[in-house]
């Protein structure tokens, strides 16, 4: 028995080797679609974390925030004259529209939401000064960090966003040194396929394409997303802000940061 759990150990333990060889840094790994299908989805952990160093009184606070978001596929639509499966973000009741993702996935429509799931919470009538915007709780950063991972404007003062042209989320085939430009009123993003990685979540361990995503705005922020033919397995985002008192005096400095990792899912 002993020897029949040393096999299945060392066995496991090369497979998973191997695996981990097969993805890291394998030029010829692609992603050849989106799992897009009516029932599917994903679970993913959602964690906002804000640092404040206020350089002044020499302190530092943190606010974190973590929650698990359940995103679906519900349903077909026609939106906009184009066929759309439709996303429903079953934590926070958010839903968005996507097309095509055999060649791309275009980003179509959306339901604006600005609520990021908790209470408003300010560190001492802290402001957030974070690329050219003035804010007055965590909670409007976190808002304003959703939105810029999701590819909306913050400032978008409507019920529902129709993205003229359509956003390029994703194009496939994908393979490392694979390129796009998603266009994000009033900006760009420049994504890349970067590296071919092994990453390791709660769901598992998923050979994926990490892309990198640059914006054309001069910010000083950093985001990469890990993409499988299960989806989107890890998201990552940071951003430095300038941290303001009630006054208007800058005091310091902040770090944000936004991470989704994937819980579980359900693949048809």
């Amino acid at each position: 028995m002993r020897s029949m759990i040393l096999v299945v150990i060392v066995i496991a333990t090369v497979a998973a080797l191997l695996f981990g060889l097969r993805c890291q840094g394998e030029k010829d790994f692609i992603v050849e679609y989106f799992p897009a299908g009516v029932g599917n989805w994903w679970e993913h952990e959602y964690r906002f974390l804000i640092v404040v160093y206020d350089t002044v009184l020499n302190d530092t606070s943190e606010n974190l925030f973590v929650d698990s978001l359940h995103d679906e596929i519900v349903g077909i639509n026609t939106v906009a004259g184009w066929s759309c499966y439709r996303f429903h973000e079953a934590t926070y009741d958010n839903t968005r529209w996507f097309a095509h993702p055999d060649s791309a996935l275009l980003f179509i429509a959306s339901l604006i939401d600005r609520d990021p799931g908790f209470a408003a919470s300010s560190s001492g009538d802290m402001i957030y000064g974070l690329h050219g915007m003035i804010f007055g709780t965590t909670s409007e950063v976190a808002s304003y960090m959703k939105n810029l991972t999701i590819g909306l404007d913050w400032n978008l003062d409507v019920d529902t966003a129709y993205l003229t042209p359509p956003q390029k989320c994703y194009v496939y085939p994908m393979g490392v040194g694979t390129s796009w430009i998603r266009m994000i009123d009033p900006w760009y993003e420049e994504i890349e396929a970067v590296s071919s990685d092994s990453v390791t979540v709660p769901a598992g361990t998923f050979c994926t394409l990490r892309l990198r995503i640059e914006r054309d705005i001069g910010i000083d922020d950093e985001r990469y997303l890990w993409i499988s033919e299960e989806g989107m397995i890890r998201d990552s985002m940071y951003a430095r802000g300038v941290a303001i008192n009630a006054v208007g005096d800058t005091v310091g400095y902040f770090d944000v940061y936004t991470i989704y990792d994937l819980l579980s899912l359900n693949i048809e």
